[in-house]
């Protein structure tokens, strides 16, 4: 008997279970039937509003139906749930056909809807193609009209430009303009000059928007046909240095007898335009008797010592100076010395700036000192670039040195800070900043790379 007991027991805990289910899905059903969301009938246009409503309304009714059948369904297992031991057979019919074909019929109402909407541009787009074709047949013949007069003008205008067999003189506009200009302009050497200067002007520009033309005064620089304004920098420096070379050729100017003396001519000028200065001042003053060259670029430094070294000018015939300043009991003072022998054998600057550094030694004046900072810089970021290739900061790059950090402090502080001037004057602190800093980069690069600071002493040795 007890375990007939627990068997009724557990059935109808189950059974209980089963109704409880049922009943919440067919509530969540009633509340989904209830609150379907139904387009407001003024979305629609005016034509379709009476067939939305019939369509709402038989909606509506269906699900009253179905409703009502299914709180009948709602009550029987309301019962069963407290008659669960009562064995009974209940039929209740639930019936949603209609409800379907309902809300078909509002879907073919809002189907209709949407399709004349997406026809509106269409018909709008026809419509106004038609419109625009009707006006054109009306201006037809005026467009016409206009059309063979502006290919006649056209054909006109093409003659005059280009010249021809119909006109008094057969030569283009183009022609008669350079003949005019030919005329006008005097036979003679500032007009060859301007000749001369515009041809170099347009290959060492590499754009044609610039040229010159010969006045009885001289030059006017013209752009676009315009006399030029507001030209830059490089434009001016260009314009000076081409003048130069030009003028090189004067007939009052014997290039092979003369002395020529070019005081850095690329200054202003972008790097990309370093070879072509170089290269025009090549081949117009290569045959100067003499020729002196000034700058204080070492990129184009080292292009013209590689133009003399294999120039097969003999070593007598040519020669490599530097301007070296010095501090005296009579003050500041400066003179010529032989280019250090490094600038010359190797590819950049580093080499000589580590020489400096290496052989610096300070008299105890600032003006002795003033210069370390920035050399200093140079020769740590040259050192990181390739010890720590990355994209980082030069401190980023400093940090990740195996070295003493408190030098590395000192180090990164006195190349930032003391290489930038600020015109304030000189920070009184640079001579000892200076002794101390120095030393201390040379330590970090013995420390760090001993065979690439063993080469670079090497080289520093007085006898080189």
């Amino acid at each position: 008997m007890k375990a007939l007991a627990e068997h009724f027991s557990v059935e109808d805990r189950k059974l209980k279970e089963e109704l409880e289910r049922e009943r919440s899905a067919l509530a969540a059903t009633m509340e989904s039937l209830g609150s379907l969301p139904l387009p407001d009938r003024l979305a629609f246009y005016s034509e379709l509003r009476a067939d939305y409503d019939t369509a709402i309304q038989q909606f509506a009714e269906a699900r009253d139906q179905l409703a009502a059948q299914l709180n009948t369904v709602r009550d029987a297992l309301n019962e069963k749930l407290t008659l669960r031991t009562t064995a009974y057979d209940r039929q209740i019919n639930c019936d949603s056909a209609g409800l379907a074909a309902a809300w078909e019929t509002i879907q073919s109402v809002i189907k209709r809807h949407q399709d004349k909407t997406a026809g509106f541009d269409k018909a709008k787009a026809d419509a106004a193609k038609a419109i625009e074709g009707h006006y054109l047949l009306t201006i037809k013949d005026q467009v016409d009209r206009l059309a063979d007069q502006a290919a006649k003008l056209k054909a006109e205008s093409d003659l005059l430009h280009d010249g021809g067999d119909a006109l008094p003189d057969k030569r283009s506009l183009e022609e008669l303009s350079q003949s005019i200009i030919a005329k006008q302009a005097q036979v003679s050497n500032a007009h060859a000059g301007g000749e001369g200067l515009t041809n170099h002007l347009k290959q060492f520009l590499g754009r044609t928007d610039l040229r010159f033309e010969s006045g009885d005064e001289g030059y006017q620089v013209l752009r676009r046909g315009k006399p030029a304004k507001r030209l830059s920098e490089g434009e001016k420096t260009a314009i000076a240095f081409l003048y130069f070379l030009v003028k090189l050729k004067d007939q009052d100017f014997n290039l092979t007898e003369g002395i020529v003396v070019i005081d850095d001519p690329i200054s202003s000028l972008d790097s990309s335009a370093i070879y072509q200065a170089f290269s025009f001042l090549k081949n117009e003053a290569k045959d100067a008797k003499q020729l002196f060259i000034l700058t204080h670029n070492f990129e184009f430094l080292k292009l013209l010592i590689n133009w003399f070294e294999n120039s097969g000018l003999k070593k007598a015939d040519r020669s490599y100076m530097m301007v070296v300043c010095t501090e005296t009991k009579d003050g500041r003072s400066a003179h010529l010395a032989p280019l250090d022998q490094l600038l010359i054998d190797h590819a950049t600057e580093y080499h000589y700036l580590f020489k400096v550094l290496y052989t610096f030694q300070s008299d105890g004046t600032i003006l002795s000192c003033y210069h370390i900072p920035n050399i200093a810089r140079k020769v740590l970021e040259t050192f990181l670039d390739f010890h720590v290739p990355s994209k980082g900061s030069l401190y980023a790059k400093l940090d990740k040195v195996n070295f003493d950090d408190h030098k590395k402090t000192a180090i990164n502080k006195f190349a930032n800070d003391l290489s930038h001037h600020t015109g304030k004057g000189f920070d009184p602190a640079l001579v000892a900043e200076s002794q101390k800093n120095a030393k201390y980069l040379l330590e970090m690069i013995k420390a760090v790379a001993p065979l690439h600071y063993d080469g670079l002493e090497a080289l520093s040795q007085p006898t080189h």
